[in-house]
């Protein structure tokens, strides 16, 4: 037993430790220590008011517009734990549209991230995040609408990440939690209709050593009308394209193709320069050989740099799906591990209710047995017992057969009586 001194004590310190927490909200907190969003319900409260005693305040800050959400919460118990403290739970089902800003420097062969961001308007020190090792994050690739110009990734990732102060200006940090799926661009599209359509306009203007070089106005009219159907495509094409400030691949190969065809142009009018004919055709067969291998080099140069820029996203994609495996692992083996659990404390259950409904039937049946069948402790001199039942239905039914009995021996000696 503790002595008056030692509770003073323990309460004094339990006093100081609460002004300490309580000066800690007001010092962090937006709002005063009324509107704590971790306020204690009420003793004799039945029902939980959400707002005022557990409102984390989630923003989703990358969305554009939501058309449906349903919030619901709801209170469940970890049987796992020991200290009996429930936990609260907030789910979302939502219709919305999220804007996420695209990396095109590898367009039309780029990897997207999708990722919903999701905010607390509490500072970090009264909310983190923080993943929920019991349930495994999934997406359904069989309802994405994008399906004829992205390939879908399986994996999700999910993780909580720190609020970079410099761009958001604030002295406080907030919680952030981001939810990112991945997807990559098929290239069919804009290998067939873009860049195949410009390599073959480029290779067209090849056509034009087959005039005469002493003719530079026949040989000029082909190049620049080549030239011509160059830009009037690129006009076309720019308004499927994404618009920003800065040159994709395919930017990149387009004017790449379209300044060769450039180079076309000043090599037919330095042609006509020259006035003898082994010259005029060895100057042509020099740029032919020139320009043919600048052509191979420059697309193979173009190659190599797609097939490095395509491993190095697959080799992340790769890393990315092999970490969300062995997340899902975890969590199956967490779950595993649970449900052995709950079934171990189950069976103990039921055999402990087994005992107990055996012991109370055993009980019982003894009680009765012992209410029925008890009898007085009369012994003869002889030791044999001569107690009576104290039931009265038996003690009544054997008077009736003792009478019987007396009356039949009575008449069996009549008979012998009788005189012959």
């Amino acid at each position: 037993m503790m002595d008056t001194k030692e509770v003073l004590e323990i309460a004094l310190h339990s006093l100081q430790r609460i002004e300490h927490s309580l000066k800690e909200i007001e010092a962090n907190s937006k709002q005063t220590d009324s509107d704590v969003w971790h306020t204690k319900r009420a003793d004799n409260q039945k029902e939980v008011i959400w707002e005022e005693q557990w409102h984390p305040r989630l923003v989703f800050t990358n969305a554009i517009s939501v058309d449906k959400m349903e919030t619901k919460h709801h209170l469940y118990e970890d049987k796992d734990s020991d200290d009996g403290i429930p936990y609260a739970a907030m789910n979302f089902r939502l219709k919305a549209t999220f804007k996420e800003p695209m990396e095109l420097y590898d367009f039309p062969f780029d990897c997207q991230d999708l990722t919903i961001r999701i905010m607390s308007d509490w500072p970090d020190t009264d909310v983190q995040f923080k993943k929920n090792m019991s349930i495994k994050d999934s997406i359904r690739i069989d309802t994405f609408t994008g399906a004829q110009e992205w390939d879908l990734h399986k994996h999700v990732i999910s993780q909580a990440v720190d609020e970079d102060r410099e761009l958001t200006g604030s002295h406080r940090k907030y919680p952030m939690y981001h939810i990112t799926a991945h997807v990559q661009r098929r290239i069919g599209f804009y290998l067939w209709n873009v860049a195949l359509i410009m390599f073959l306009i480029m290779c067209m203007t090849f056509a034009s050593f087959s005039v005469d070089p002493f003719e530079p106005a026949d040989r000029l009219s082909v190049t620049l009308t080549l030239l011509l159907t160059s830009v009037a495509f690129k006009f076309v094409v720019s308004q499927s394209l994404p618009t920003i400030s800065y040159l994709t691949i395919l930017d990149k190969y387009i004017l790449f193709c379209m300044t060769f065809q450039c180079i076309m142009v000043v090599q037919n009018a330095t042609a006509s320069v020259y006035t003898d004919v082994k010259d005029a055709k060895l100057f042509d067969l020099i740029c032919i050989t020139c320009l043919a291998c600048l052509v191979a080099v420059a697309h193979l140069s173009f190659g190599i740099t797609i097939a490095l820029k395509y491993k190095a996203s697959q080799k992340e994609m790769k890393a990315a799906n092999q970490k969300y495996q062995e997340l899902c692992q975890q969590i199956n083996k967490t779950w595993t591990e649970n449900m052995a659990k709950r079934q171990q404390r189950d069976e103990e259950k039921t055999v402990k209710y087994e005992i107990n409904y055996v012991e109370n039937d055993h009980h019982e049946i003894k009680r009765k047995k012992a209410k029925r069948s008890r009898v007085r402790p009369n012994e003869s001199k002889d030791g044999k017992g001569l107690g009576r039942l104290k039931d009265p239905d038996r003690r009544r039914h054997d008077g009736d057969h003792s009478e019987s009995t007396e009356r039949q021996s009575k008449s069996q000696s009549a008979e012998y009586n009788i005189p012959i």
